[in-house]
């Protein structure tokens, strides 16, 4: 392909406004199928924000079959100014059909300086002669971090890379289409793209760059491999393993981005679509894959770069390591065989060889040892091999998904009580309650999430959590053992928060009604105290009544107790059985 050039049709628009006008329009089309309808459904749909410095390249798509486009869209500054003295900015939008870049495919980056201060004509289309994609100078390009980022589009959520905000315009869009070149072609009529979109605009761009990641995107820190398996779906976990076996750095990585763009059948995301994308792998074959590098291998790399103060090996190994890692779960006996190499070479330690390096060392290895997530059970484990939890480290682990929120709460316990504030604050009251309910119950962690707990009287989820862990009264009975006072205090603050100052009938019976057994005392003495007078007559109308109910009592042998309950007289007595003593 190299050296070869193609001409190709490309329509285009023109997105501002006039000094005098409010909102942004199209200002100017080439027809076709670029009318003013669908340039703005294709701005509504793609649009990224407007960034204090420009330009910026956004990538798009629209159309089916036939009709199919891939867009490109170049957001600059114009010398003008909005009625309020804003400075307008300009998008200039290109599109070309999707079936000429299935002939002869080309990189975005070559569609970019196509257009690239390129002055559309006064209406119709505008021909440009574009470069075919070049296998050998992308695969060049591939990196393990663009590797895991190609895998995370198959999570079906936003990918959004941070902490590129120096990094040139040109070298972000060479990282789009590196990404872009790890997948078969044919997706490109699915996939959108941005070298920065902003955080709080309502875009639907599958990857970009940005200041900060939008809630539920998956983050890519750049110049970091991300942890695809963090991510938790099988597709995603499938691709990474896919790119992992057929390589990267073995010399031949040219021929396998020669065989993606050659998959020119048209694809999404979706999936249903999955099955045939992994395919293409399929049809490579195997006589082009590298010989396995294994994790142990890789392992054994880090420690030594370690060892020497390599930064330069030591970054590289772990890029590798964490996508090899990531690639495939594996089973306990192999992690148990990766986790006696890192205590044998004390990578966890405390003092890190390799400054500005740590943090990432001790990320990478804490997957390598525990997998996706940590459990109670690693934390013993962690502490051993690193010979004790430092606050380094403690802090790497806070950062790993956990799969009970009381492993967080624990390790950040361990740093002290302001980080345990700062950790309970974040999370969800439904995990608040569960950890505190779960045993064994400890005295700091109870306390913490009770005070917590009671300032969200706003929380529609506070009562019903409550409500299905008894209201944390084992927990408190526990931590609090034969101080009733303590027990009932903790008690009435959160019932407060979760019904209000004052218990009504209603609040009453869901609180005390339908326990198996009696509930604790002091939830007894809570309930009672909030709701006043007459408690009696509601503990011997509902919470006994519920109780003797819930026993199993044959209807006559029921209707008795309840009597008896209410001191009415029954239609039989139950004959008493005598009950003698028996001395000597």
């Amino acid at each position: 392909m190299r050296g070869t050039r193609a001409r190709m049709t490309a329509e285009w628009a023109v997105w501002g406004k006039k000094p005098e006008d409010r909102d942004y329009t199209v200002q100017s089309c080439s027809g076709g199928v670029l009318t003013p309808e669908t340039v703005t459904a294709i701005m509504d749909r793609f649009s990224a924000g407007t960034p204090n410095t420009l330009p910026e390249v956004t990538i798009s798509w629209f159309g089916r079959d036939d009709l199919a486009h891939v867009g490109l869209a170049v957001q600059e500054w114009s010398d003008r100014q909005d009625r309020v003295g804003r400075r307008i900015a300009v998008t200039r939008y290109f599109c070309v059909p999707y079936a000429r870049l299935a002939e002869h495919p080309v990189s975005y980056e070559a569609l970019f300086h196509a257009f690239e201060g390129l002055t559309p004509p006064a209406d119709g289309p505008l021909v440009v002669d574009l470069p075919i994609i070049d296998p050998e100078e992308l695969a060049a390009r591939v990196t393990y971090e663009a590797m895991g980022t190609a895998a995370l589009l198959f999570t079906r959520r936003p990918v959004c890379v941070e902490g590129a905000e120096n990094l040139p315009l040109l070298e972000r869009l060479r990282f789009l289409d590196t990404v872009a070149a790890l997948l078969p072609y044919g997706l490109r009529g699915s996939l959108s793209a941005a070298t920065w979109a902003s955080s709080t605009a309502a875009h639907r761009i599958r990857l970009s760059f940005s200041k900060y990641a939008p809630s539920g995107a998956n983050l890519v820190v750049w110049g970091r491999a991300p942890l695809v398996s963090d991510a938790g779906e099988h597709d995603a976990d499938t691709y990474a393993r896919l790119l992992a076996e057929h390589g990267h750095g073995h010399g031949y990585g040219g021929h396998l981005v020669a065989h993606l763009a050659g998959a020119t059948g048209r694809l999404t995301f979706r999936p249903s679509d999955f099955p045939e994308t992994a395919g293409v792998f399929d049809r490579f074959g195997t006589d082009l894959r590298p010989p396995d590098t294994s994790a142990p291998d890789l392992l054994v790399a880090c420690a030594d770069a370690m060892d020497r103060g390599d930064a330069a090996d030591l970054e590289r190994n772990l890029a590798a390591l964490a996508f090899v890692t990531t690639a495939r779960e594996r089973s306990g006996e192999e992690r148990a065989a990766l986790l006696a190499v890192i205590k044998e070479r004390r990578m966890l330690a405390e003092e890190q060889p390799v400054p500005g390096l740590g943090e990432e060392v001790f990320r990478v290895l804490l997957t390598v040892s525990c997998g996706r997530t940590l459990g109670p059970e690693h934390l013993e484990v962690i502490e051993d091999a690193a010979g004790g939890l430092h606050d380094s480290l403690i802090e790497a682990m806070l950062g790993r998904p956990a799969a009970e929120a009381a492993v967080t709460l624990t390790l950040a316990h361990r740093l002290g009580d302001g980080r345990l504030a700062e950790e309970v604050r974040r999370m969800t009251t439904a995990d608040l309650v569960e950890a505190a309910a779960e045993p064994p119950a400890r005295l700091w962690l109870v306390e913490a999430v009770c005070a917590e707990l009671e300032t969200r009287s706003q929380d529609r989820d506070l009562a019903q959590m409550l409500h299905r862990h008894g209201y944390l009264a084992g927990p408190l009975a526990t931590v609090y053992a034969g101080r009733g006072d303590m027990q009932m205090r903790r008690l009435s603050s959160l019932l407060r928060a979760a019904h209000g100052p004052v218990l009504d009938d209603a609040g009453f019976d869901r609180i005390l009604g339908e326990w198996p057994v009696l509930p604790p005392a002091a939830l007894f003495g809570a309930v009672m105290r909030m709701y006043g007078t007459g408690s009696r007559e509601r503990l011997i109308d509902v919470t006994l009544t519920d109780f003797l109910k819930l026993a199993g009592f044959d209807e006559p042998t029921l209707a008795e107790l309840l009597a008896l309950l209410r001191d009415a007289k029954p239609a039989g007595r139950i004959r008493r059985r005598a009950v003698f003593r028996q001395d000597g």
